[in-house]
């Protein structure tokens, strides 16, 4: 049997840390879109106890519920031994304790993974990590997620809480090895199982999330091949030190104003100009709009937004144009005695707006240009209007949000080398013809400008500096 140790080398994973660290690599700044949705589901599923630093992302499964009592897998005979439980004290709430007892095995130990589908592929960090993670490269997502674990010793014992468990058994398996798995709650179709298994007599825990289509026989075939053997360096994460106090969650809404008068805007067949001085030489790019159209369909759109083929017959009508966009409103469950609840839906019309601009390296150097405009909404009195909108109490989520993460292009089109989202190699004197294209909400129209400079998440210092921005509110007229 091929076994898959801790730690371990992966060339893929290496090629994306490299990438990711480069000294050229572009800085991404996150916009107020990504953070808003990333800390609702940050809230949706932390306790506000203390937690990992690996958390649990947003593992959830529909499934009925069902209420444990604690069921221990040994008893105490006088001095304490190895003992791993679950409890129910709320209805979507399971308590977990493992204790070590007072002689567990210290020799060092590494988790092997012993068997996964053979459609999957393994996945890690740099060595000695304790991270590992496998994807499938299959039509549906499905895959597991490792973390390994050591857990207290001694007087202390480990226990966690985890909220939002609507179905939970536990067990002793083949080898001996306390297993507790549980269900979550979700407001997606895919499965989202967290399993802990905890190896007899020692220090060493696993924690396992199962995503998506993998089935019971999988499932259950992954955790029993899950076993320990002898290692000299010690390879686990530290539970006590890798615990944290929960920050509180800010709930805000933008509502910064701006002098409309201050916004400076870009003329159709006008360059903007972008200069900036380094080391090797200046860079300077001209950026022209040469035409901007709207349209109901996605007609002459054939690429996502790396400039490789894409189908969007899923987004269309039998008539072929643009599916409306269903926003389904849901209510906060504290995942204790309350489920995250859907209370409504609302139907947005859709409209695609396709912008023809030429980029010209006019400087003295080779360089690349990060294609990454943004479309930016601003009503008659100066505010600037925050896409994304939640309350204290609701959040809701887009059947198009796919087309319209953080407010970007979803297609670009060019014969221009890419790389990613860049043109590059972009070479002095070099021009590339682009197609960049928008799914917005038809109704937004009217008060929407596009930035093509890459853009961080403060607007206001953007006008502030200068970026120039195009009015598209003409656009609404002809969409009428």
């Amino acid at each position: 049997m091929e076994k898959n140790y801790l730690p371990f080398e992966d060339e893929c994973f290496d090629k994306i840390v490299e990438d990711a660290f480069s000294p050229d690599a572009e800085i991404h700044v996150f916009s107020n879109r990504y953070q808003k949705r990333k800390e609702r589901l940050m809230k949706n599923i932390h306790n506000t106890e203390k937690k990992p630093v690996f958390r649990r992302k947003s593992i959830f499964a529909i499934a009925a519920a069902a209420a444990l009592v604690a069921v221990p897998t040994s008893v105490y005979a006088g001095t304490r031994i190895y003992n791993a439980y679950m409890a129910s004290p709320a209805p979507y709430q399971r308590d977990i304790t493992i204790d070590v007892g007072e002689s567990p095995s210290m020799e060092i130990k590494a988790l092997n993974v012993g068997w996964v589908p053979e459609d999957m592929k393994l996945h890690s960090g740099e060595e000695h990590t304790s991270l590992m993670k496998y994807g499938a490269h299959t039509d549906g997502m499905r895959g597991i997620s490792v973390l390994f674990w050591k857990i207290p010793t001694g007087d202390e014992l480990f226990q966690e809480s985890i909220k939002g468990a609507v179905t939970s058994k536990s067990y002793t398996d083949v080898n001996g090895n306390s297993v507790i798995l549980i269900g979550h709650s979700q407001d997606f179709e895919e499965r989202r199982d967290e399993v802990w298994v905890a190896f007899k007599d020692t220090p060493y825990a696993a924690q396992v999330y199962i995503m998506g289509d993998v089935s019971d026989e999988e499932r259950d075939k992954i955790l029993e091949s899950l076993y320990l053997e002898s290692w000299d360096t010690e390879v686990a994460l530290n539970w006590l030190e890798n615990q944290r106090s929960e920050e509180p969650v800010d709930n805000y809404e933008i509502n910064t104003k701006i002098n409309q008068s201050s916004i400076k805007l870009a003329e159709i067949g006008k360059p903007i100009v972008s200069v900036e001085d380094m080391e090797e030489g200046t860079y300077s790019v001209e950026a022209t709009i040469n035409d901007i159209r709207i349209q109901n369909n996605f007609d002459g759109i054939t690429t996502d937004s790396f400039n490789d083929p894409a189908d969007y017959s899923e987004y269309t009508n039998p008539d072929g144009t643009i599916k409306d966009n269903v926003r389904t409103w849901y209510r906060y469950g504290d995942n204790v005695n309350t489920l995250t609840e859907k209370v409504s839906e609302e139907i947005l019309d859709m409209s695609v707006i396709v912008v023809d601009v030429t980029y010209k390296n006019t400087g003295n150097i080779d360089w690349y240009e990060c294609i990454c405009p943004s479309m930016v909404r601003i009503d008659k009195d100066g505010n600037i209007l925050n896409y994304t909108y939640e309350s204290e109490d609701m959040y809701y989520t887009d059947s198009m949000h796919d087309l319209q993460v953080d407010d970007m292009m979803f297609s670009i089109s060019t014969d221009h080398v890419m790389s990613k989202n860049n043109i590059e190699p972009f070479k002095a004197g070099d021009t590339a013809n682009l197609q960049i294209a928008f799914l917005v909400n038809t109704d937004d129209l009217e008060n929407l400008y596009l930035m093509l400079e890459p853009t961080g998440v403060d607007i206001s210092e953007e006008i502030s500096r200068g970026t120039e921005f195009v009015d598209l509110s003409f656009l609404g007229s002809k969409n009428k």
